[in-house]
């Protein structure tokens, strides 16, 4: 499988809350950084694993549907910048969070994971979410 391919595969996995499908593809010192959010990183498959035990991927309730595209990623030796815009469905309509990220690999697997997006768009659509 390419890192393209992993990729991929652990977003899908993260988008539906598959905590043991995403854990397959990372190390197990694996680290998710979410710049916007402060100094806080996620640290480890068990860490991942819990979080994704969450459905609602920390908005007020889970969307109705989640998707990701890709918009471009360019790869080198270890590292792929990905550029993508996450989509999410609260009460059948569509709010998109566009996202630029650098995945490290090791051994085939996704080591860290760093996301750069803008905080208040991300507001928007948590704020989206709590209207039911």
């Amino acid at each position: 499988m390419t890192s393209l391919e992993t990729i991929d595969r652990f977003l899908a996995a993260f988008l539906a809350s598959d905590g043991a499908a995403a854990a397959t593809l990372v190390t197990e010192g694996f680290q998710l950084i979410t710049v916007p959010m402060g100094p806080g990183i996620m640290t480890g498959r068990e860490a991942l694993c819990r979080v994704l035990e969450m459905p609602s991927l920390g908005f007020a309730y889970a969307p109705q549907q989640s998707e990701h595209r890709v918009v471009r990623s360019v790869e080198q030796g270890q590292t792929v910048m990905h550029e993508r815009i996450d989509r999410f469905q609260f009460d059948g309509q569509w709010h998109e969070l566009p996202i630029a990220s650098t995945f490290t690999f090791r051994e085939g697997l996704i080591a860290t994971q760093t996301d750069y997006f803008d905080l208040g768009t991300y507001m928007r659509i948590r704020a989206a979410s709590q209207l039911r």
